[in-house]
């Protein structure tokens, strides 16, 4: 470096600075770029965050597998982001992170429901204001592995409302559901009854059943012209039917269920309901037409005359699972593997969200659950096979006569 100083000086020109100096400036020029990387940083909002995080969720790629979501949860995560927006929208990314956590938990306690209907301004439910803890810890984790924040202030957040004994799944008793079929049945001349029919004695999702959001309902041209299946539990009464992942809606391709289209099932029960409605009041046969009538209003008037509300959300398919999974008649039919394919979840799923262990007593109590003037399945069964027994021997009676003559 010195000769060629001494080079440059003797040619008039400027020398190149030291080593030390060129390190000095360089340091200071780098200090200076990450002071004012920082101060911006610390400048963000988390408001601008949350609205980053929900344009990529709600987008093409924010689902599971980079695919998009269905409508439904793209509401739902544009419905709570909001929630928490209102909390924190207004904090610096430099705020403590005591402050942005706490803000979090008050505006979650202080969650009304702002739907319209009997429980408006009511207190969220427990189950919600988890769901709502879940959200915002997952937003807190995608700002953090997108570097918009140095430490997730949101971390286990689920952990501050945990529900006692939350590890098991929630579950009508059979004594609730009796009292929601009783009302079903008095109430607005039975017309739901189809619907909590399927609800509760059927493995597809409420969702998938009757979409209240979005006006979309199950077709019954999906039960493949009511033919029993033995896959499942034909055998037994049971019948097999379609659940798309597509329908056309009004001659538009609409994504109906958030897992590929699968066959589902109906319980000998919920066979008998269906029968009772449609042949013995309405004196029909079974519909390959049209849809299944479904009525948030009518829903939540039957729920409340049975004694619950706020309607609790899944906890219908939570029962049909965990009652179905240890009923002993049924494990006669059906393999992990078939409840796993009927209800459309992975094991894990399944084990976390839909087995709640029950008694067989409770489990007879709950598939016992009959429509009016029906005893038992067991004495329709014999009804039935009785009847076929009596045919049977007309036929042959019928033949007799014919060959005598």
């Amino acid at each position: 470096m010195g000769d060629i100083n001494g080079l440059l000086k003797s040619k008039g020109q400027q020398p190149f600075p030291s080593s030390r100096v060129c390190l000095s400036e360089l340091y200071t020029r780098v200090k200076a770029e990450l002071e004012a990387k920082t101060k911006k940083e610390e400048a963000t909002r988390y408001g601008e965050i949350i609205e980053e995080f929900i344009k990529w969720k709600t987008g093409p790629n924010g689902g599971r597998g980079n695919r998009e979501l269905m409508k439904g949860a793209n509401d739902e995560w544009n419905t709570i982001a909001g929630y928490i927006k209102e909390s924190i929208g207004d904090y610096l990314v430099s705020s403590s992170k005591k402050d942005i956590r706490n803000a979090v938990i008050d505006g979650i306690n202080k969650g009304t429901i702002n739907r319209a209907g009997a429980d408006k301004g009511k207190p969220w439910s427990p189950q919600y204001k988890l769901r709502n803890a879940e959200r915002a810890e997952a937003i807190g984790s995608w700002a953090l592995k997108q570097e918009h924040i140095k430490t997730n202030p949101l971390l286990e957040l689920h952990k501050e409302f945990a529900l006692e004994g939350d590890n098991e799944v929630g579950v009508f008793s059979p004594d609730q559901v009796q009292k929601i079929f009783d009302a079903a049945t008095k109430l607005r001349d039975g017309v739901m009854l189809p619907y909590f029919s399927l609800l509760f004695f059927s493995t597809v999702r409420p969702e998938e059943l009757a979409d209240f959001k979005n006006a979309e309902k199950f077709f019954w041209k999906n039960m493949d012209g009511w033919k029993h299946d033995e896959r499942y539990l034909g055998k037994i009464g049971g019948l097999e039917f379609k659940v798309p992942k597509f329908e056309i809606i009004n001659g538009i391709k609409t994504q109906r269920s958030k897992v590929p289209t699968r066959y589902a099932f109906v319980t000998p029960t919920g066979m008998e309901w269906l029968r009772y409605y449609f042949i013995n009041l309405l004196g029909k046969e079974f519909p390959n037409d049209g849809e299944i009538f479904a009525s948030r209003q009518f829903r939540n008037e039957i729920a409340a005359a049975a004694g619950i509300s706020p309607w609790p959300r899944s906890q219908s398919r939570h029962t049909l699972c965990s009652y179905g999974y240890y009923h002993a008649e049924f494990r006669k039919h059906l393999s992990d593997d078939d409840w796993h394919r009927a209800s459309g979840h992975r094991p894990a799923i399944f084990k976390k969200h839909y087995d709640a262990p029950q008694s067989q007593a409770d489990c007879s109590a709950y598939f016992g659950i009959l429509p009016p003037g029906t005893e038992s399945l067991a004495a329709e069964k014999a009804l039935l096979a009785a009847q076929i027994e009596k045919t049977k021997r007309e036929f042959r009676a019928k033949l007799a006569k014919g060959s005598v003559a």
